[in-house]
C-alpha cells in the first residue's frame, strides 16, 4: 500500500479518518482497515497518513488543505453559504460540539466559531439538571416560601442571619466533562439531562451567611449521621460561636438522611433552639420550620457557592485530591464579602419566584 498524500484524499474521506481515530478511539491501523472497507483499498492511506491528518485537524481545527506559502488572495470560508450550512447543521444537531461540527462540515473550527458568534448569534447554553417535582412537592415549596417571607417581613427572621449549609462533591476529573453539555441556540432552550457517577472525589461541607463562609470541611468518608454530627459539634458550632453568630441566627439544612438523625437534631436544638430550618425538626420538637423537598434553587450554597467555587477551582487543573482540597480552601478565602451578601439578598427574590411559579422550578423565571 503506497503512502497516499493528504491532497489526494477527499474531504469526505479525511472526515472519515478523523472521526474513526478521534471520536471512535480507533488505532491508525484499524482506521486504515475501516477506510478500505468504506472507500476501497486503492487509495487507502497508510497509518502515518492517518496520524498526519489527525495532527492537522488537532493543530488547525480543519481537515482542509491550508494555503500556507501559496500566492494569491486568502480564501475565506466565513461566507453566507457556509453560515446557512452551519445554521441548518445546528438546527438538526443542537448538542454537537464545535469540534465535531468542524469535521463534519469541513469548515475550520476558528471560522466555525466566528460564524456561530457573529453571523448566527448562537450561544452555548449549559444543560441543567433538575429533580422532577410532584404536585405535593410544589405545594410544600409554596407553603414554605409564603411562611418564610411572612417571617422575614415581620422581622421575626433576619434573612441575613441564616446559616445556609450544604455538602457538595468535587470530582477530580468531572468538571471537564460537564463543559461538554452545551446546546447551541438563539434562545435558552432550558434543556435538562441526567448525570453519571465518576471516580475520585472529595466531599465538602460549607455554611454561608452574610457573615461569610464557614468551611470548607472535608469529609474523609461518605457522610453519615455520626460524622455529620461530629462536624457540627467539633467544627461548625465552635467556629460560629467564636464569631458570635449562633445566638440570634437560624440554621438551615436540607432533608438528607444524615441531617435528620435524632442525635443531630438534638445537637441543633441545644444551640439554635427553635431557630432550625430543616426536615424532621418540627416533628421532633414542635418548633422550627421544615425545609421543602427538592429545593436547591433556594439554597445559596447551591445556586451560588458551589458553582462559583467550581468555576474558580478547576482553572488551576488540580492533579490530585490534595491539590483539589488546597484549591477549594484558597478560592473560598478569596470570595469577597459583598459578593456573598448579594447572593444572600437574592434568596428573598427566589422565595417570591417560587410563589409566582406555583412551586415549580424557578431558574427560567430568575433569568
Amino acid at each position: 500500500m503506497s503512502d497516499t498524500p493528504n491532497s489526494e484524499l477527499t474531504i469526505k474521506s479525511r472526515v472519515f479518518v478523523v472521526e474513526n481515530y478521534w471520536f471512535h478511539q480507533r488505532s491508525p491501523s484499524t482506521v486504515v482497515n475501516e477506510y478500505s472497507k468504506q472507500f476501497g483499498k486503492k487509495n487507502a492511506p497508510t497509518p502515518q497518513t492517518v496520524l498526519n491528518i489527525v495532527k492537522k485537524f488537532h493543530d488547525n481545527g480543519t481537515v482542509l488543505d491550508l494555503r500556507k506559502g501559496k500566492a494569491g488572495p486568502k480564501v475565506t470560508q466565513n461566507t453566507e453559504e457556509n453560515a446557512e450550512r452551519v445554521s441548518d447543521y445546528f438546527d438538526e444537531n443542537p448538542t454537537t460540539s464545535t469540534r465535531r461540527a468542524s469535521v463534519e462540515l469541513g469548515i475550520p473550527r476558528s471560522t466555525l466559531r466566528r460564524i456561530i458568534k457573529s453571523k448566527l448569534k448562537l450561544y452555548p447554553y449549559k444543560i441543567q439538571v433538575f429533580q422532577e417535582l410532584s404536585e405535593f412537592d410544589m405545594e410544600r415549596r409554596v407553603e414554605f416560601a409564603n411562611h418564610l417571607l411572612a417571617q422575614i417581613e415581620s422581622n421575626d427572621i433576619q434573612f441575613g442571619k441564616i446559616w445556609f449549609s450544604d455538602e457538595c462533591h468535587f470530582w477530580l476529573s468531572g468538571y471537564v466533562n460537564k463543559q461538554n453539555y452545551r446546546f447551541w441556540a438563539r434562545e435558552n432552550p432550558r434543556i435538562f439531562t441526567t448525570t453519571s457517577t465518576k471516580p475520585k472525589r472529595v466531599s465538602v461541607w460549607c455554611a454561608i451567611s452574610t457573615s461569610g463562609v464557614l468551611g470548607p470541611y472535608f469529609f474523609e468518608s461518605n457522610v453519615n449521621g455520626e460524622n455529620y454530627r461530629k462536624m457540627l459539634s467539633e467544627y461548625f458550632i465552635p467556629t460560629a460561636s467564636g464569631l458570635n453568630c449562633i445566638h440570634d441566627f437560624h440554621f438551615m439544612q436540607d432533608g438528607a438522611l444524615p441531617h435528620r438523625t435524632g442525635d443531630v437534631l438534638d445537637l441543633l436544638n441545644d444551640h439554635f433552639h427553635e431557630r432550625v430550618i430543616g426536615l424532621g425538626y418540627m416533628s421532633r420538637f414542635g418548633d422550627g420550620m421544615d425545609w421543602p423537598p427538592y429545593s436547591p434553587d433556594l439554597n445559596p450554597c447551591d445556586y451560588y457557592l458551589w458553582g462559583c467555587l467550581k468555576d474558580r477551582v478547576y482553572r488551576s487543573a488540580p492533579k490530585s485530591i490534595d491539590d483539589l482540597k488546597k484549591a477549594i480552601q484558597t478560592e473560598i478565602e478569596k470570595i469577597a464579602l459583598n459578593e456573598i451578601k448579594e447572593a444572600i439578598r437574592n434568596f428573598r427574590e427566589r422565595l417570591r419566584a417560587v410563589i409566582e411559579c406555583e412551586g415549580g422550578h424557578i431558574e427560567a423565571y430568575m433569568h
